[in-house]
């Protein structure tokens, strides 16, 4: 694992210098990081990541939580909450989308995703996305008004992404109670940050609505 890890930061590097043709093998060395990261969370090898595991299935049950209960309530149906006509926001770029979920998400479970990404420590971000990748809300920090400048909106406008490649498609197509990935985690467009990152199935009154993802890192 070590050796993938640092062959996966040495193509990083190589990215940034020469694109042609890096963005597939990125991808590999991603998907190969993350099976063997995630076979040996799950053989018990890494107490520390096996403890964010359970911060991050606690996360996800607490956004369930507050789904039910708001469907429960009439708050919310859940031809709401799987509403997939993705709906462009006109102008934006990089592309953002709405959906009938999004109202209520950024009202009902960004406070919860802004009180997870408070805890600080080794947590870096925390999003859900359903099985296409879309986000229908995020945290405070990166759901800003859009500038018009690429680098900043691609940072700091994430509300309204679909994001769905490599480990995203890999997350969605598994049936695990959870999946560990390693991976770059997209900053301006430009830049990136290495990070470890749980994907926990959001399951909402017995169907599972996409994933509940928590990205960390630590030294």
């Amino acid at each position: 694992m070590q050796h993938v890890l640092v062959s996966f930061d040495g193509a990083s590097l190589e990215n940034e210098r020469k694109l042609e043709g890096a963005h597939r093998r990125m991808e590999r060395l991603e998907l190969t990081a993350s099976e063997m990261f995630d076979s040996i969370v799950k053989a018990g090898l890494s107490p520390a990541d096996s403890m964010m595991v359970e911060k991050a299935q606690g996360h996800a049950r607490r956004l369930a939580e507050v789904a039910e209960q708001a469907i429960a309530a009439g708050e919310l149906t859940m031809d709401d909450l799987f509403d997939q006509n993705y709906r462009l926001i006109e102008g934006s770029n990089p592309p953002r989308f709405r959906t009938r979920l999004s109202d209520w998400a950024d009202r009902n479970w960004r406070p919860i995703l802004d009180a997870q990404l408070a805890e600080g420590g080794a947590i870096k971000m925390c999003s859900p996305s359903d099985m296409k990748g879309f986000l229908p809300t995020h945290v405070t920090e990166r759901s800003r008004q859009p500038t018009g400048d690429l680098a900043y909106d691609t940072k700091y406008c994430r509300n309204g992404r679909i994001l769905f490649e490599g480990v995203d498609i890999a997350a969605k197509r598994s049936t695990a109670p959870y999946m560990m990935a390693v991976y770059r985690q997209e900053g301006d467009g430009t830049s990136y940050e290495i990070v470890r990152n749980v994907y926990v199935p959001l399951i909402i009154n017995g169907r599972r609505w996409g994933d509940s993802e928590l990205a960390y890192t630590f030294g």
